[in-house]
């Protein structure tokens, strides 16, 4: 949608959506030859369901101060959630049959996902012909929170048969923010030559916090292993000469 707000405003807008659905069934044979001239066979059927929903919306007003100063805010947002449904069942034998191993496995994933962009650009153009300013403020915020399990049953026919057995669930947030402005001068050097002065400044925040809990014994133990929170903070200068 776009709309003249009056004669020194535009207004520019836009919203896209779209869904994705996948139904995947794979199948897999697969013979292994060793250097002993003999060899094994893997062989596996998986399934896959996967769906999401993604929305965009993007909006742009344009706004003339006067005739040398204006102002442009630009901005975005994307919401997002998908859904991911696996399941796997492998097995490996040797050439005249025998079973090696077998294993079942199970895997859930949720995730939604929220970005949010936003720029004020402010122009300013001088008496003198090529000679201007500008400065660029940024806004960046984006979350994503996730939460899923899996489980898998894995058997091993050797002298000892064993069984392992594997019953995890995780959830996941990332936060994500950025800040910054961008200064810009243009002074004309004759000869359509321009010399442009360019300072930018920008800090990005970002928290991540995933944790993973094994079942054991009908309760839920922190995997230190995977388990994983840290917090960071960076700062960026850059002067530039063009």
């Amino acid at each position: 949608f776009n709309r003249d707000l009056s004669k020194k405003t535009q207004l520019t807008s836009r919203y896209f959506y779209n869904r994705l659905d996948q139904n995947i069934t794979k199948q897999t044979h697969r013979v292994n030859y060793l250097p002993n001239d003999s060899s094994y066979y893997y062989d596996e059927n998986s399934r896959q369901l996967n769906s999401s929903d993604n929305h965009r919306v993007n909006l742009t007003l344009d706004h003339k101060i006067d005739s040398v100063n204006s102002i442009k805010s630009t901005n975005s947002f994307t919401y997002s959630e998908s859904e991911l449904n696996s399941q796997t069942n492998s097995q490996t034998t040797t050439e005249d049959g025998k079973l090696q191993n077998e294993s079942d496995r199970a895997n859930y994933n949720a995730q939604t996902s929220a970005n949010f962009n936003s720029s004020l650009l402010y122009r300013h153009r001088f008496a003198k012909k090529g000679r201007t300013f500008s400065t660029n403020l940024t806004l960046g915020l984006s979350q994503t929170q996730s939460n899923g399990n899996q489980q898998s049953i894995n058997d091993y026919y050797s002298e000892v048969p064993e069984r392992r057995e594997i019953l995890q669930t995780n959830t996941q947030a990332n936060d994500h923010q950025s800040y910054g402005a961008t200064f810009s001068y243009t002074e004309p050097l004759g000869g359509r030559k321009y010399l442009e002065g360019n300072y930018s400044i920008r800090t990005n925040r970002n928290q991540m916090d995933r944790e993973v809990y094994d079942e054991k014994n009908g309760q839920q133990v922190l995997n230190t292993q995977l388990t994983n929170k840290y917090n960071s903070v960076y700062l960026y200068n850059r002067p530039r000469f063009n």
